[in-house]
């Protein structure tokens, strides 16, 4: 792959990708190449398109989204891909606003359309691998190293013990995006969610990072939608119920530290590593709110 900057003071960058020439689309890249997982991720223009270029863990990885995202039923959420090359995919560049919370409590489509997303993604079996697992490879290591850094060796046993467990919970894989944040659903101008930054969509047996994503983004009101109950509280109330609710937050504890202290908040990490799992279910408010959202049809 080569990259070549333009004049002095301009933004004319090129690479190619292949056998495909890249022009860079301003608005995004301007020289910087990064991704939250420290892998290449850019907007570009391709054969006249506005496209996203994003690298994958490695090329088995990157033929996975490219296949299981073009077939129906999931190509209706996830943007087009034109072309793959080695561990990089050139999809469509989804133009829209990022979905808010009281859109989601306010009109049942866009309510109905995420539930839809969620039953999909977690109510279809994946038989083949992804050759990227979200918590093996990318949370777990960056957690443990975090712990083995700041000398945390009590907390990352903890935490690590609860990984085994809710890993049996689920039988087979199935697909998890999973950073379902506000910055990934998109709502295109023609009233459609599509499902972006799908650098870490693979075969996982832990769905339940995506249900709490949404949890944590449709915040402390009340969730009176009857699709955004049974396809993000129900089976988090499933958990609960059956005795899962400190090992779901020790899971979350394991994202929630390795992400802080990569962003080098070690005071933040620190603060809790120093909390029993047990206050934690006490300290983080969501868990009480989401307790609370019983009767459920």
């Amino acid at each position: 792959m080569k990259f070549w900057r333009g004049e002095k003071n301009t933004h004319d960058y090129s690479f190619n990708l292949g056998s495909m020439a890249i022009h860079h689309a301003r608005p995004v890249i301007q020289g910087r190449l990064k991704s939250k997982v420290g892998r290449i991720s850019l907007r570009g223009i391709w054969n006249g398109k506005d496209v996203k270029i994003f690298e994958c863990a490695n090329p088995e990885h990157a033929e996975f989204i490219a296949t299981i995202t073009t077939k129906e039923p999931f190509c209706v959420f996830f943007p087009e891909i034109y072309n793959v090359h080695e561990s990089f995919i050139v999809s469509q560049w989804v133009p829209g606003n990022e979905i808010k919370p009281r859109w989601l409590r306010e009109k049942e489509i866009y309510s109905k359309q995420l539930g839809e997303l969620l039953n999909l993604l977690h109510g279809s079996s994946i038989e083949s691998p992804s050759k990227f697992d979200y918590v093996e490879d990318f949370i777990k290591p960056r957690f443990e190293h975090c712990c083995q850094t700041l000398g945390l060796n009590e907390f990352q046993n903890e935490v690590l013990q609860s990984w085994p467990v809710m890993s049996q919970r689920v039988n087979g894989l199935f697909l998890s995006h999973p950073d379902l944040s506000p910055a990934n659903v998109i709502l295109t101008p023609q009233g459609s969610l599509k499902i972006i930054d799908n650098e870490l969509l693979g075969a996982s047996s832990a769905p339940w990072f995506d249900l709490l994503n949404i949890l944590f983004f449709l915040g402390k009101k009340p969730i009176n939608d009857i699709n955004l109950r049974n396809s993000v509280i129900k089976p988090l109330l499933e958990l609960i119920e059956a005795g899962y609710n400190k090992h779901l937050v020790s899971m979350w504890l394991m994202r929630k530290v390795g992400a802080r202290f990569v962003a080098g908040d070690i005071e933040s990490v620190l603060r809790m590593a120093e909390l029993p799992i047990e206050r934690h279910l006490e300290t983080i408010g969501i868990w009480k709110h989401l307790q609370q959202n019983q009767g459920l049809n």
